[in-house]
């Protein structure tokens, strides 16, 4: 991946003032129970790429849609666009000095891997929560829903 985010990072157009990529890798699991039964889990698997340009002393963000030279360019000079117009209303201006180079891999804090026990204990109350739901014979279905 590093190899693939220097390639992409060469291909920023030469006359943005400084840039930086971020992969970005993100895998979420649905679970959900319906009447009182299971019903489906799935995982979703999400990647991409964040950038971050510097124009006229702002720094600017955005996410590229796939990670292309092409994309990345397109999205960059879109940035770049944004920056000149947006500059004359700035409230401070920034160098390179606030963003030292920096290489490595971040984990958030809000991730935990779920452990196959804790995965069943999820279950078992998904069911147990759409069945909670279905008191009347006027509710034709429950549904509990959760996302990890």
């Amino acid at each position: 991946m590093a190899t693939r985010l220097q390639s992409l990072l060469e291909a920023l157009p030469s006359s943005i003032e400084w840039g930086a990529l971020r992969a970005v890798t993100i895998s979420t699991e649905a679970i959900s129970a319906r009447n009182g039964k299971p019903d489906s889990i799935s995982r979703e698997y999400s990647s991409g790429i964040m950038l971050e340009i510097l124009e006229q002393g702002q720094f600017l963000y955005a996410a590229c849609p796939t990670m292309t030279v092409e994309s990345v360019r397109e999205t960059a000079l879109t940035l770049q666009q944004l920056g000149t117009k947006s500059a004359p209303h700035k409230l401070y201006t920034f160098d390179t000095s606030v963003r030292p180079n920096s290489t490595g891999s971040y984990v958030s804090p809000g991730y935990h891997e779920v452990s196959p026990a804790d995965r069943q204990n999820i279950i078992s109350a998904m069911i147990k929560h759409s069945e909670s739901l279905s008191r009347s014979d006027d509710i034709v279905l429950s549904t509990a829903h959760t996302r990890i």
